[in-house]
């Protein structure tokens, strides 16, 4: 009995189950100057005492204090507000990058992807933001959905792993810090791709990028599930089953059946 994927009741398990702990947030080990992680802070905090950016025009670090005293919506806001007037700034890119992060936590996809192109305006090789976006669009995606497309997130994502080899360690955070934002990068590029040759109906191309996930979540583990059952590879599709059955959560009733199911066609 093969299993038929459905991506449309796909894409709700993967609302209902949000986004796994090790893809909490974007890793911007790019940022520039505006206070994001590669900073030397988590997204959407102060800045670190000695790391902000040297601003001379008073009305511009007036804005950039205002972004960074204000909390909730209204940093967004005040992010909006000052890549908007300032998109030149010293501080343009940081700030762009932690408004995509702020949207990332908020998981409000329409102010997401609309913060991620402009942040790309401004650095349109930032892998933090290239890895992040791809991820959400693949996630996302729903059958019929013509913007983003799944193009974007393949080539965002590819761009990620070609970039990442030669990436510059930003001076600000210690090697172990960039390795970990690297490997956070690489993840994200790897599971946006496994996700867009799943729905592409392309499943060892699947495997093949899920497999590299240092650590894969439930929605990874049940994709390979699917993925080895289309190539008729029973058993490994029953302990990738079995693994997301395990996780509790959205996805923990179809993958104990999907289990219990493929296990029968050892």
């Amino acid at each position: 009995m093969k299993i038929s994927l459905n991506f449309k009741n796909l894409a709700v398990l993967v609302a209902a189950a949000a986004l796994a702990p090790c893809f909490a947030a974007p890793s911007l080990a790019q940022q520039g100057g505006g206070g994001g992680q590669g900073g030397g802070r988590g997204p959407g905090g102060p800045p670190a005492a000695g790391r902000g950016p040297q601003i001379t025009d008073p009305k511009e670090a007036a804005a950039y204090q205002a972004f960074v005293v204000a909390k909730g919506d209204k940093k967004i806001q005040a992010g909006d507000q000052f890549v908007a007037t300032y998109p030149k700034s010293i501080a343009a890119s940081g700030v762009a990058e932690q408004v995509v992060s702020l949207n990332f936590q908020k998981q409000d996809w329409p102010a997401f992807y609309a913060a991620s192109d402009k942040a790309l305006a401004i650095k349109p090789d930032d892998t933090g933001i290239l890895a992040i976006t791809s991820f959400v669009i693949a996630r996302n995606f729903k059958d019929g959905q013509t913007s983003p497309t799944l193009d974007q997130a393949e080539t965002d994502a590819k761009a990620v792993l070609a970039a990442l080899p030669t990436l510059p360690k930003p001076a600000t955070i210690t090697d172990d810090q960039f390795n970990q934002q690297k490997l956070l990068m690489a993840n994200q590029a790897h599971d946006s791709l496994g996700m867009v040759y799943s729905h592409e109906q392309k499943p060892q191309d699947a495997i093949d990028q899920l497999q590299q996930i240092a650590q894969p979540d439930a929605i990874d583990d049940y994709m390979i599930g699917v993925a080895d059952e289309m190539l008729g590879k029973h058993a490994d599709a029953s302990t990738q089953f079995q693994k997301c059955s395990a996780v509790p959560g959205a996805l923990q009733a179809p993958c104990t059946q999907a289990a219990a199911d493929t296990a029968k066609e050892k």
